[in-house]
C-alpha cells in the first residue's frame, strides 16, 4: 500500500507566482523578481521542513538528509521495503530448538523430541508438536545452508579442491 502523506505534503503547492496576474507586475523589475524568488524559496523551505517532520528527522541533524532519503526509499522503492508477506511473523525460541536438538542427538525421532519438549513445558497439543517439528526442520535446513555457504567461502579463500 502506498504511503499516504497528509497536511502540506498531501496537497499540491500554492501558486508561487500570484504576482503575475497583478497588472502592476513587471518581470524586468528586480524587486518583482526578488519577491517571486523569495516566495518560491519560502514555499520550498516550508515543504522541506514538513518532509523532515513527516520522516521524524530533526532538521538540525547533520545526517538528516541521509535519514530522509532512506526513509523515502523505504516508503517508495520496492528493493528497500521489508518482506511483503502477510500474516504473523515466525518466531523461534532457540532454547526450545536447542532442547529438542539435544533430545534428537540422544537418539529420539524429531516427532518424539517435539512431544517430549512440549510435555516438559506442560503442553500436549498435537498441532503445537507438528509446528515445533516444522520449526526444528526449518532451523536445521537453514543451518545446513549456512554451513554450505561458509564451506564455499573457505574453499575460495583457501583454494581447496
Amino acid at each position: 500500500m502506498a504511503y499516504k502523506y497528509s497536511g502540506l505534503l498531501g496537497r499540491r503547492p500554492a501558486d508561487p507566482f500570484p504576482e503575475i496576474d497583478d497588472p502592476s507586475y513587471n518581470p524586468f523589475d528586480p524587486k518583482s523578481r526578488e519577491r517571486i524568488e523569495a516566495n518560491i524559496r519560502a514555499q520550498f523551505n516550508e515543504r522541506v521542513e514538513a518532509l523532515f517532520k513527516d520522516c521524524k528527522v530533526d532538521w538540525a541533524d547533520p545526517e538528516g538528509w541521509r535519514k530522509v532519503a532512506l526513509t523515502l526509499a523505504e516508503r517508495h522503492i520496492i528493493a528497500f521495503k521489508g518482506s511483503s508477506k502477510a500474516g504473523r511473523k515466525r518466531t523461534v525460541d532457540f532454547n526450545v530448538i536447542a532442547e529438542m536438538h539435544s533430545i534428537v542427538q540422544e537418539g529420539e525421532s524429531i516427532k518424539n523430541a517435539a512431544r517430549i519438549v512440549l510435555q516438559r513445558r506442560g503442553r500436549t497439543d498435537q498441532r503445537r508438536a507438528a509446528a515445533l517439528e516444522t520449526a526444528y526442520a526449518r532451523e536445521l535446513d537453514g543451518l545446513a545452508q549456512s554451513n554450505k555457504l561458509v564451506e564455499g567461502w573457505a574453499r575460495q579463500k583457501l583454494k581447496i579442491n
